[in-house]
């Protein structure tokens, strides 16, 4: 059983009820949601297409392209995963 294929369904979802709920936002909150969920859509048919080797190859060329970016994203990952862990004794 492949996890891609729950986890794209799971986040296709999210956009899903991202949409249905800017219906009946105000249009600014509304062009947001959009976007967002498109980007989940996005994200979602990525993952749907492709196997966790192949993610952390796109991946390792990203931080390649892009150093230090991927620099301070890991730190505030870690630091959100500290945050979170911490919050739970």
């Amino acid at each position: 059983m492949k996890c891609t294929g729950s986890t794209a369904g799971a986040i296709q979802s999210t956009a899903d009820s991202l949409r249905s709920g800017a219906q009946s936002s105000g249009e600014a909150i509304a062009n947001v949601a959009n976007r967002t969920a498109e980007k989940l859509e996005s994200t979602a048919n990525y993952v749907r297409d492709h196997d966790f080797r192949g993610m952390m190859k796109d991946l390792e060329e990203v931080v390649k392209r892009n150093p230090t970016p991927s620099l301070c994203a890991a730190i505030g990952l870690g630091f959100l995963m500290g945050a979170a862990l911490r919050g739970r004794d």
